[in-house]
């Protein structure tokens, strides 16, 4: 069990969230069976986990597809309600929607869109300043400001559906800080983006959090993104932590390891039965090992011994090794 930070803006202790799956049944019998008499198992989505965010600090939500990661933003930002475990979000109790609550968070979810495609993006805004009650200098303030940082200049009245992709998120990213929330959640921001727009949006996101204590969770897949951005990473699979801390301590555990990668000449036939020193099989052609330093030539006679070889590399882990390791 966590210790909850109270100075925190997220508080999560052993929260667990399950979801209701058909129990089908294999044959012809079967389906008639599941069409007449439905049976229903609970399925954990995210199983006693825990975590925390500070006032402007950025972590970084990582896994595998399907280990929890958006399950748990949409209950921490209240859209599901939990099975079980204590949150708090700036204060507030999630699933109970509170009308203060609601002005206090954002989301932005990847490529689903909360601006009206055939209108510029300054009517979206000019709506959002009417639902959050934004006084006229808050809004301008807000818009000049983080339209200079974002570099979209008139673009904000343009038709959202003449943007390009990567202007269309920074519109959403100036829709969701309008408000000056105290949390935002990110659901994998920069996918399908190229690399000069990705850039910008991490920039502007470690600027704007640090200035406004804004707290973010943010998921991703793209590990150069988190190293770029995370004040700290938990990676999550099946629903629970399996490391958590800033990037300097996940690699510092981690850094007597050493990647190997082996070409063959010939395909590999069979299975590699060496005690713990399994590798990875790329291919039939590619075998990858992950090995302490004091084990490195006791893995290299082997190897020698045992293949015929076109090809050794030799390299220390980068943040993906070292979380592929646990997927």
């Amino acid at each position: 069990m966590s210790i909850r930070n109270m100075d925190a803006l997220i508080n999560v202790t052993n929260l667990c969230v399950n979801y209701k799956a058909l129990e089908k049944e294999e044959g012809l019998k079967g389906s008639f069976s599941n069409f007449f008499n439905r049976k229903y198992v609970e399925i954990p989505a995210v199983k006693e986990l825990n975590l925390h965010v500070m006032p402007g600090e950025i972590l970084c939500l990582i896994g595998p597809n399907g280990a929890g990661k958006s399950t748990t933003l949409k209950t921490l930002s209240g859209i599901i309600r939990p099975n079980k475990g204590e949150i708090k979000v700036a204060g507030f109790t999630p699933h109970k929607r509170n009308k203060n609550f609601l002005k206090n968070i954002a989301l932005v979810a990847g490529q689903r869109t909360q601006l009206w495609l055939d209108l510029p993006a300054i009517e979206t805004f000019r709506l959002h300043q009417s639902i959050y009650d934004i006084s006229e200098p808050q809004f301008k303030q807000q818009i000049e400001q983080m339209v200079d940082m974002l570099n979209v200049g008139n673009r904000i009245k343009v038709p959202v559906r003449q943007l390009s992709l990567g202007e269309r998120l920074k519109m959403e990213l100036i829709l969701a800080f309008l408000h000056k929330p105290k949390v935002l959640f990110l659901d994998e921001p920069t996918i399908g983006l190229d690399f000069i727009s990705q850039n910008q949006i991490i920039d502007f996101l470690k600027v704007y959090s640090k200035n406004s204590e804004c707290g973010i969770i943010l998921t991703s897949h793209y590990m150069k993104d988190i190293e770029k951005l995370a004040d700290r990473i938990q990676l999550i699979n099946k629903g629970s932590t399996v490391v958590t801390g800033t990037l300097d301590e996940i690699k510092s555990k981690f850094r007597q390891v050493r990647i190997v990668k082996v070409r063959l000449a010939e395909p590999l036939n069979g299975k590699v039965e060496w005690g713990d020193m399994v590798p990875e099989i790329k291919d039939s052609y590619t075998l990858i090992w992950r090995v302490e330093p004091i084990y490195m030539q006791r893995l290299l006679d082997m190897v020698l011994s045992y293949f015929k070889v076109l090809d050794i590399s030799m390299s220390e882990t980068d943040l993906e090794d070292i979380l592929t390791h646990f997927y």
